[in-house]
């Protein structure tokens, strides 16, 4: 036996199990659908219907396999309890001071007419606005290698009913990821949630936060107001930070809100990747004698949920879906962003599984990555490319329980 056919089936067994644990809450039929989906978008690495039922080889009609897919998906909805489920399977990675990424991406359909409340928004390819749906991301990091983790996210437009801002959308999906793995952690934003309301909350629910600031805010420092700006070219930094070939410094400001007087914040000041320093607000507290450049190195790690966004739009086309309903595209969204998940997690595991290596050396890489290298690269792509590889050498790519054969008395003669 070849060690792909192996490997074939390690993976098969390992996305098998992973599928019946996020599922087991569900009936069987919503089982059965949630371990088709996964395996099809694994194995087509496409999120078209029509693809993803060719890529599963029923004795059926790919007609009919597509309009159970799509029953499935209405049937399934925004199910809560797949996130529920992905929580044990997630923990033992990001150890005990996770370090959790929030960001909003954009589903871009510039073409589409038909589907459900089609909104206006920030095409982040293009830059231009257009027709689409948001998106709305938590992802946590391994522990080991920063591999970027979905732990939660909602497909939501701004014009359906129901919707009150993007603000409540990502104070909905905190306290889903609060009451999953707790208040302990770090949560690392980007200047798009640098709002007082934003900071009441973190204080409120007791949370570790680190945002980057915008230029026109304003801050306390020694009992002054003044522009955020102008209170960091007040300091011109401490630490030196070696980052990328970069020479960096960074330095540490007490400062606070306007808004939130009796709240002490922590500014970073990092100089060196453009003309205006970056800016920093942070409640994070440590004993690291360099502080600042911890700090620092976090919220360089924001940048890997945005490796995320486009793993799942490159490897999965996540945009080019086909359904209509806003129900079957939010089903369809966090079936892909399970899938994603699993990719994840083998990538997590990387020190560990001999078979990501194997795995990695299938998708034949351009570039053989050394040790070093292989320890810290981003590694979605090369192993989502080779298990759609070992699929296709596959008639069935999805190992289903045999159902013992019944004899039925009324159909047995006697004496046979």
């Amino acid at each position: 036996m070849s060690n792909n056919i192996t490997d074939l089936y390690q993976i098969k067994a390992l996305a098998g199990r992973f599928c019946e644990n996020i599922s087991k809450s569900l009936k069987a039929p919503a089982q059965k659908f949630v371990k088709d989906m996964n395996f099809g978008i694994l194995a087509s690495q496409s999120c078209i219907l029509s693809e993803i039922s060719r890529s599963l080889n029923e004795r059926i009609t790919v007609k009919k396999t597509e309009e159970r897919l799509s029953r499935g998906l209405n049937n399934l909805g925004e199910n809560e309890s797949l996130l529920d489920n992905l929580a044990p399977l997630v923990t033992p990675f990001i150890g005990d001071e996770p370090v959790f990424l929030c960001d909003n991406s954009d589903i871009a359909k510039p073409c589409g007419k038909a589907f459900e409340g089609l909104s206006r928004v920030h095409d982040g390819s293009t830059g231009e606005i257009t027709k689409g749906y948001w998106t709305l991301e938590i992802s946590a990091l391994s522990e080991k290698s920063h591999t970027p983790i979905p732990v939660y996210d909602r497909v939501y437009s701004t014009i359906e009913k129901g919707f009150v801002s993007q603000n409540a959308e990502l104070f909905k999906g905190l306290k889903k990821v609060r009451e999953l793995y707790g208040s302990a952690g770090v949560f690392v934003q980007d200047r798009g949630y640098d709002g007082n309301n934003i900071y009441e909350y973190f204080f409120k629910n007791d949370m570790t936060f680190l945002i980057r600031a915008n230029r026109d805010r304003d801050v306390i420092h020694k009992n002054k107001r003044l522009n955020i700006l102008a209170a960091a070219q007040k300091y011109k930094g401490k630490c030196i930070l070696k980052f990328k070939g970069f020479s960096l410094k960074t330095s540490l400001i007490p400062v606070c809100l306007p808004a939130l007087p009796d709240k002490n914040l922590t500014m970073v000041t990092v100089y060196g990747l453009s003309d205006e320093p970056l800016m920093l607000l942070t409640n994070y507290s440590s004993d690291e004698n360099r502080l600042s450049n911890l700090i620092a190195k976090l919220y360089f790690l924001r940048w890997r949920i945005e490796e995320n966004f486009r793993f799942k739009k490159q490897s999965f086309g996540i945009e080019k879906f086909r359904v209509l309903s806003l129900r079957s595209i939010r089903a369809l969204h966090r079936l892909a962003m399970i899938s994603t998940a699993f990719v994840a997690i083998l990538s997590a595991q990387r020190e560990d599984k001999a078979i990501i290596a194997r795995l990695v050396k299938i998708s034949k890489p351009i570039f053989e990555p050394s040790w070093n290298k292989f320890c810290k690269m981003f590694l979605h792509y090369s192993i989502a490319s080779a298990i759609s590889l070992l699929f296709a050498r596959s008639r069935d790519p999805i190992v289903r329980k045999k159902t013992p054969f019944r004899h039925f008395a009324q159909l047995v003669l006697p004496g046979y």
